[in-house]
């Protein structure tokens, strides 16, 4: 039997909790949920988590970002970047990067190779409450963004630019946009209006199933590819089929609001014949965890709960952190010797149509000469990759891609750096003749 991935939950009361489950020798089918890490690691509430298979993000009110390493069990970095409050983090499926969103509106990318900042999207939802929600696309090619303001973002991450935008303000519900998420295969996305949850198809981008509910949906998660889970506030579990597009089970999983659900599956190995579980995981807003077990029978649906646990703690997010691979064991053995032997990168600041950007630029310590003239500075605050985000730059992204028109790109950035780089070296030789005329001018007065 394999073990199960672990339970990650952040609370208001500053803690972030992991939690595994166990086999229960008592009942024989059941789970036992039990606590297998806890942190103080935030001074104000956590907001919102991601992890993989390597790393853990955490993050809140406190605007820090906390990276632990899953393998040591310890926080390997500190991401001070923020001015107000963390809303959103995820992984792109490559886990070569870190999306984050904050309460200004702001969408920022950090290499996870040295957790340097890559890109900035400066309030990219201006409202008071900034972004909401924040999914990736599994080709790892598309971002999907929704504000207090109510706009359905999507951004190409290939060449770093938003490629569309939807205002849902004038929405038929009149209710607030509530927050939007691919599927796992890509080839659909949801977007929930308070009691309304749209399904629309990738490659057309047309509406194609319509769920309403009788109170505002929480949250959701897809399972077995085709399976939307979504929660309610009043605790009501529904389970829709977006193929068949009708409703497959409707139960009342929690007492409270459910305010997070995850999906995951499980494998094991019985009679040298493998065997792949779905299972569910829910967290309500007074603490309650449960784990539940997603069957099919023919043409029904089976939900039964496997295990439940208390944390005594007011839950605010849940991520499901995989199960360790011998890569990723191995990538976090080596580093630290990466990150010792790695020279932190130079940014040129430039000036591209009146605005200010940032290129980063690789270059060895013996080369570094023209530091002392002022042209590099340390990355900071917008600055923009040389890579242009290539995070998954294969077929599959292109095709997707191809689907949404994208607006031509602002200027080319090479040739405003060389033009710029030229003048300043103008300008130089121009303060020091007009320095020399001043001086022969004082010296003939002198004279």
């Amino acid at each position: 039997m394999t073990d199960f991935p672990q339970f990650v939950v952040g609370t208001y009361e500053e803690f972030v909790l992991g939690y595994k489950a166990q086999y229960d020798t008592n009942v024989k089918t059941k789970y036992k949920l039990e606590q297998s890490f806890a942190t103080h690691s935030h001074q104000a509430s956590v907001r919102c988590t991601a992890a993989n298979d390597h790393y853990l993000a955490s993050s809140g009110a406190d605007e820090y970002i906390n990276i632990y390493n899953m393998f040591a069990m310890k926080i390997t970095k500190v991401i001070n970047y923020h001015d107000s409050t963390v809303t959103c983090l995820e992984f792109t499926p490559d886990k070569t990067h870190l999306i984050t969103a904050n309460q200004n509106g702001d969408i920022a990318i950090f290499r996870c190779k040295d957790w340097t900042l890559v890109k900035l999207w400066k309030e990219a939802h201006k409202n008071a409450n900034g972004v909401t929600s924040i999914s990736i696309h599994p080709t790892g090619s598309l971002l999907l963004t929704t504000g207090a303001d109510n706009i359905l973002r999507f951004w190409n991450l290939i060449k770093g630019r938003q490629a569309y935008a939807t205002n849902f303000s004038k929405s038929s519900i009149g209710s607030s946009l509530n927050f939007a998420m691919w599927s796992t295969t890509g080839n659909h996305y949801i977007v929930c209006i308070g009691k309304l949850m749209e399904v629309y198809e990738t490659a057309s981008a047309t509406l194609s199933y319509t769920i309403l509910t009788n109170s505002k949906i929480t949250c959701a998660a897809f399972c077995k590819k085709t399976l939307i889970c979504l929660g309610t506030e009043e605790g009501v579990l529904e389970i829709h089929s977006v193929i068949k597009k009708k409703l497959l089970l409707t139960t009342t999983a929690h007492n409270v609001r459910l305010k997070c659900i995850a999906s995951f599956n499980k494998t094991s190995v019985s009679n040298d014949q493998e065997k792949t579980d779905s299972y569910l995981v829910t967290a309500d807003s007074k603490g309650v965890i449960k784990l539940w077990l997603l069957k099919k029978k023919g043409v029904e649906i089976l939900l039964k709960m496997k295990g439940e646990i208390n944390c005594d703690c007011r839950i605010t997010c849940l991520s499901i952190v995989p199960l360790r691979t011998a890569k990723a064991e191995k990538e976090s053995n080596n580093e630290k010797t990466e990150t010792e032997q790695e020279h932190e990168p130079l940014s040129l600041s430039v000036e591209v149509n009146g605005t200010h950007e940032t290129q980063s630029i690789k270059c060895k310590k013996k080369k570094n000469k023209n530091k002392q003239n002022g042209n590099f500075s340390k990355p900071h605050e917008t600055c923009e990759d040389d890579e242009q985000l290539m995070l998954n730059n294969n077929d599959e992204s292109r095709q997707c891609l191809k689907k949404i028109s994208l607006s031509k790109p602002s200027g080319d950035i090479k040739k405003s750096l060389k033009f710029n780089l030229n003048n300043s070296k103008k300008n130089k030789k121009r303060k020091n003749s007009f320095k020399s005329e001043e001086v022969k001018k004082k010296s003939t007065k002198m004279s």
